[in-house]
């Protein structure tokens, strides 16, 4: 199967360290899984995968153009993969990853993460490799979160001697 996992631009992209971070392929949710999407499966429907991406996970996406991760299932353990309804509408293309520690995952993903080339950017309907001129292109993510920042400024300012 060619899965892909859908990156989120806000959460998923590490600016500093020019690669996508470990949380692009770490289990969610109480019944820990890993989302991904099966494009052979978008395919046969009559779709293409940014089409698919667009209408039934944009809030994952996290903004226009999605960015995605697209990979062999092989690099998977056997009996991982399970299809069920991804809870956005996707009811035939959605699988779940289960059964894969957030290490084992990490660990697969270290093998990737720091290539852009191995991720994907829609372009329209289509999609393209990902370079680093989109990526330039991206807001970066303000760390600490604003809403942790004025804190962090008192603290900071009560600890000065």
């Amino acid at each position: 199967m060619l899965a892909v996992r859908v990156i989120s631009r806000q959460h998923h992209l590490d600016h500093d360290l020019n690669r996508v971070n470990r949380l692009a392929f770490k289990n969610t949710g109480d019944n820990p899984r890993i989302s991904v999407i099966d494009e052979e499966c978008v395919n046969s429907i009559g779709n293409t995968i940014c089409e698919h991406i667009k209408k039934y996970y944009t809030k994952t996406a996290g903004g226009e153009p999605p960015i995605f991760w697209q990979f062999s299932s092989g690099i998977l353990p056997p009996h991982s993969l399970d299809h069920e309804d991804s809870g956005t509408g996707d009811i035939w293309c959605h699988y779940s990853i289960r059964g894969v520690s957030d290490t084992q995952a990490r660990n697969i993903l270290k093998q990737y993460w720091g290539d852009l080339n191995n991720f994907r950017i829609c372009d329209n309907a289509e999609h393209r490799t990902l370079a680093q001129a989109d990526v330039n292109l991206l807001p970066r993510r303000s760390y600490p979160p604003k809403k942790y920042s004025n804190f962090i400024a008192i603290l900071y300012s009560s600890t000065k001697v």
